[in-house]
């Protein structure tokens, strides 16, 4: 009797990835949004809808002014495949604001502090690798595109739009926006000691030229033609809002370091994703903010940009 393969073929759907990536958040207390949709340019110029796999709120949404929020695309490979990552020594963006992404108010007290980055190894780039040798399509690659790609119109849509409509008296709610890759695939980043190509060449195991991680922040730095684009959506969504921003003119200010953004997407192994998720979460927590009346009130006006300027 021939080997049923219908499993296989159901898991490259990706469907049942993404289902535990929702159940193993649920399970953890999160408010959880699957596929999700957001609105940007195509290669045409044209308005086109598109969709990131899962969208999540941390355990205490809405009972406290700042909040956690997770982008998630989420990658299935078969077991012959693995994801090789390049080494990164944090210099440009080494600071927490880069990671977390406030908004619609930069709220950290310190410019300076970088806390988060400090949770795991850095890296940049990276591919898919095959153990038979053949070239693979780069799905890493797609996924770094998607999440980034569909940054800016989320934290657009939900943070200097949604959590900014409230009622005159009370004040917006502040979203901490992080992208995120969750896979199946093992992880691996090259050690900074591998310098001969040979010494690659020759390995009988990604174990011998490179360290097995569960997670990793990924350094990402938006293309030129990425900025440009988001610099269009920002005026067009000044445009559109403006009777909205003209009552927080601090989210109006924060909304000019949206175009280079996102910096840092935090890529992780499924099997360690409630794990990776509760440290950042309880990192997270740690943080020193500014109280978010620092940025409405008219006694109090806004302090400036937290964010370090652009290079």
């Amino acid at each position: 009797m021939p080997t049923s393969k219908w499993g296989e073929s159901f898991l490259k759907s990706g469907l049942p990835l993404e289902h535990l990536a929702v159940m193993t958040l649920t399970e953890m207390g999160w408010q959880c949004y699957p596929s999700q949709e957001y609105s940007r340019p195509n290669r045409e110029g044209k308005l086109e809808w598109f969709e990131i796999d899962l969208e999540a709120d941390e355990p205490e949404f809405w009972e406290r002014d700042v909040n956690l929020h997770l982008l998630v695309e989420c990658k299935y490979h078969d077991p012959s495949r693995f994801w090789m990552m390049l080494p990164h020594e944090p210099g440009r963006w080494n600071i927490d604001d880069r990671c977390l992404n406030f908004a619609p108010f930069g709220i950290l007290s310190s410019r300076e502090e970088s806390t988060l980055l400090k949770l795991a190894p850095a890296s940049k780039r990276g591919v898919v690798v095959s153990r038979d040798g053949l070239r693979q399509d780069d799905a890493l690659y797609t996924a770094i595109q998607q999440v980034a790609h569909a940054f800016v119109p989320s934290v657009l849509q939900y943070c200097f739009s949604y959590l900014m409509n409230v009622l005159p008296g009370f004040f917006p709610s502040v979203n901490a926006t992080i992208p995120v890759i969750v896979t199946n695939a093992s992880l691996f980043r090259l050690r900074p000691s591998v310098t001969d190509l040979a010494m690659i060449r020759s390995a009988k195991d990604p174990h011998d030229v490179a360290d097995e991680l569960p997670w990793t922040w990924c350094y990402f730095e938006p293309s030129m033609s990425l900025i440009e684009e988001q610099r269009e959506l920002i005026n067009k969504h000044r445009e559109d809002e403006s009777e909205l921003l003209s009552r927080f003119p601090a989210a109006k200010e924060r909304l000019s370091n949206l175009a280079s953004r996102p910096n840092w997407i935090a890529v992780i192994n499924n099997a360690h994703l409630a794990g990776t998720i509760k440290a950042i979460r309880e990192q997270f927590q740690k943080l020193e903010t500014i109280p978010i009346t620092r940025f409405v009130s008219d006694e109090n006006p806004a302090p400036q940009d937290l964010s370090p300027p652009t290079a």
